[in-house]
């Protein structure tokens, strides 16, 4: 848990040392890469986590927990996918 906290203040020191370098347009682009990174990672994850929850139910054949942790997966990614699509939307209007 604390690693996390660590990473977390390390990326708001971060994030702070490049809106005072770059100004508030370059913080706006290192925003929508990082959210881009983030959501790759996500769907990264959800794949491998529902691939692991797939060998698993095939082992203990039962085929509904694998339809369910698929659809939790997919609608996961596609929460994460329309915020970014609004953020990146939000931005191109803004500048």
């Amino acid at each position: 848990m604390w690693p996390q906290a660590e990473h977390h203040l390390l990326g708001v020191l971060g994030f702070l040392c490049i809106t005072i370098t770059l100004g508030p347009l370059g913080f706006v682009q290192v925003v929508v890469v990082v959210l881009v990174v983030v959501v790759v990672v996500l769907v990264v994850e959800e794949v491998a986590t529902a691939a692991v929850v797939a060998e698993v139910v095939v082992e203990e054949e039962k085929l509904v927990v694998i339809v369910v942790a698929t659809t939790v997966s997919v609608a996961v990614v596609a929460v994460v996918v329309v915020v970014v699509v609004v953020v990146v939307v939000v931005v191109v209007v803004v500048m």
